[in-house]
């Protein structure tokens, strides 16, 4: 739909997701507004704090009990990206690398919970490497811009006109 080519791809499994995050001793996050949330079982008053295993996957799932929020899907990927943002941050701290054996842990709990097409661990150690010293300030998470879809603006989205712009954007190596 995008015309955007992915060559290679990697999910990341909700079960991994958690032993990666305790493989860091936890995410810092910033919460803008208090969460309450019965379905995910989660409760979050606003602020920074560090957050772990099942509180960490309910926090990025949570859609419903976020005040100030709309339970949208939009909304549940902007906290996700900033979430995703934050956990690398951690895991290129100079006291992760430094630490063999969290290193390991690390390595461990995410090579359990990928699925990737690409062929071995080398081609994503590779991948990893060229990645150091990039710095998170040079990292872009990007979304399709969006707009309430007319039938159901509470429940569903639709692309702008501008998601050609953006595209070109992309497809040129920029996120903006």
């Amino acid at each position: 739909m995008t015309d955007v080519r992915v060559d290679k791809y990697v999910v990341v499994k909700f079960s991994g997701f958690k032993d990666m995050v305790d493989a860091l001793d936890g995410v810092e996050v910033c919460i803008p507004e208090k969460i309450v949330d019965p379905e995910t079982h989660i409760t979050l008053d606003a602020g920074t704090r560090r957050i772990q295993g099942d509180e960490a996957l309910a926090y990025v799932r949570v859609r419903k009990g976020v005040a100030g929020g709309d339970g949208s899907d939009p909304q549940r990927i902007k906290r996700q990206q900033a979430f995703m943002a934050s956990m690398i941050n951690g895991a290129f701290r100079a006291d992760m690398l430094a630490r063999p054996n969290r290193l390991l842990s690390l390595v461990n709990a995410t090579t359990k919970s990928l699925t990737t097409n690409f062929e071995n661990v080398a081609q994503m150690a590779d991948l990893a490497g060229s990645l150091k010293g990039i710095g998170l300030d040079n990292i872009s998470f990007v979304t399709t811009p969006w707009e309430p879809w007319p039938e159901d603006p509470k429940n569903r989205i639709q692309w702008q006109p501008s998601v050609a712009k953006a595209r070109g954007a992309w497809c040129a190596g920029t996120s903006r």
